[in-house]
């Protein structure tokens, strides 16, 4: 039988780079950014495949790229502020700062 592949694009291929590095990215925020500090060297490594990235994709990519990671990093301390802090002010604040990042990323683009 004859099999046929398929081409990869440059564009599947860039894809899967911007979402390996934005997790990249966001596990090295969420591992330094945790409330133990034993991995806090990490946040120096966090910028880089952003930054990397941000000289192949356009403004918006890279700003969602960012802010994918950068939730992604501030995600440890979910357990933390929902147990300290109420439910209401909680998921209040993280989704006015949704908002927020959203109608500025909006203007821009």
């Amino acid at each position: 039988m004859l099999s046929v592949k398929t081409p990869v694009t440059r564009l599947s291929f860039s894809l899967h780079v911007m979402v390996l590095g934005t997790l990249i990215s966001g596990l090295c925020w969420y591992v330094s950014c945790g409330l133990s500090g034993e991995y806090g060297w990490l946040i120096w490594i966090a910028p880089v495949p952003v930054l990397i990235l941000s000289f192949q994709t356009s403004k918006g990519t890279t700003f969602l790229i960012a802010f994918t990671s950068y939730l992604i990093g501030r995600l440890s301390w979910f357990s933390y502020l929902e147990s300290v802090a109420t439910l209401i002010h909680f998921y209040s604040f993280y989704f006015h700062w949704f908002l927020l990042v959203s109608y500025l990323s909006a203007e821009q683009m």
